[in-house]
Parts: C-alpha cells; structure tokens; sequence
C-alpha cells in the first residue's frame, strides 16, 4: 500500500487537532468528532493515490484533480469553522457540540438493536406473537428514522453547499454493519 504524501498527513493530523480544540478537549466529543470526519480524509487519500494510476493529463486525471481541488478548499473552510468554534462559543461551537452529539446518538441506536437473549420458559406461540409485533414495531421506527435522516440530510447538504464546508459522514463499519444490513436497519 502506498504512503500518502506528508503535506496530506500533515493536514490530517492539524484537522484532528483542531477538532479536539473545537470542543475544548473534551474526549468523548472529540472522539466521536474525529469518528465523523474520518471518512472524508479516506476518501481524499483513495483519490490521491488513484491519481498515480493515470497519466498527467488524461481525463481521469484531470477529474481527479478537480475534485481533490475542490475537497482542498471545503477542507480549509472546515478548518477555519472548526478554528472559529474553538475560540469562541458561539455558534459554531454549537454546531459542532450538537455534531459530536449527533454521533453518540447514532452509536445508541445502533446499539439498542442487539439481539435479545433467548428465554427457554417462553411458549413457542407467544413468542411468534411477539415476533411479528415486533418485526411491525421495527418497520415503524425504521421508516420513523429514514424520515428523520432524510430531513437532517437535506439540511446538512444545503450547509455544506451554502459555505462550502464538510460536515462529515456517519460510516458504520465492522460487525455493526453486517449486523444493521440483516437487520433492514
């Protein structure tokens, strides 16, 4: 696997460290911050590496270059919010308290779904009843919860639009997404 140059670790680890003044070191937040925007500085090394598979001036190559010139600039302006939010306690900061917020209740959620353990002393009728109550119940609050995110979307996306700014992506990986995929969460 290749390196990713110097000046990109460079603005990954000022990016981590502006993250955690902008919520005044406070570890959880910034935690949950850094779990937020990670997926954006993957995606700009995968692009970075892609362009060493194509010749200078070619289309892709060209693509590629726009892009990471446009990922450039929404970086700084994120950087610049993030350094606003650490030096006063306006709103900004509270955007980003309410982010780190955001992420926690994301992560409980997730983790409401685990499985029940099975009890032996349960009729095998009233557990099929219960399933099926339940299995109506999950489908309620699964289209409760994609009508809530496709509104917070729309609003992220108009922001980010608006000053030009990353706002992050929540990315659940590992057992947790195979987990949330069989489930239909």
């Amino acid at each position: 696997m290749s390196q990713v140059s110097t000046n990109f670790r460079s603005l990954y680890r000022l990016f981590l460290r502006s993250v955690s003044a902008s919520v005044l070191h406070h570890p959880q937040a910034t935690r949950n911050l850094r779990r937020l925007w990670r997926p954006i500085f993957e995606s700009g090394s995968r692009v970075m590496r892609e362009l060493d598979n194509f010749p200078a001036g070619s289309k892709e190559y060209e693509q590629r270059q726009q892009w990471l010139k446009l990922w450039n600039q929404r970086l700084d302006n994120t950087l610049a919010f993030l350094y606003n939010s650490s030096q006063s306690r306006g709103l900004s900061h509270k955007v980003t308290r309410n982010l780190a917020y955001l992420v926690l209740s994301e992560q409980q959620r997730i983790r409401a779904h685990l499985l029940n353990s099975w009890n032996p002393q349960k009729p095998m009728a009233l557990a099929e009843a219960s399933r099926v109550k339940k299995k109506e119940k999950n489908r309620e609050y699964r289209e409760f919860i994609g009508k809530a995110w496709t509104g917070l979307s729309q609003v992220v996306k108009l922001a980010e639009a608006k000053d030009g700014i990353t706002v992050g992506r929540i990315v659940v990986k590992g057992w947790k997404a195979n987990f949330m995929r069989n489930r239909g969460l």
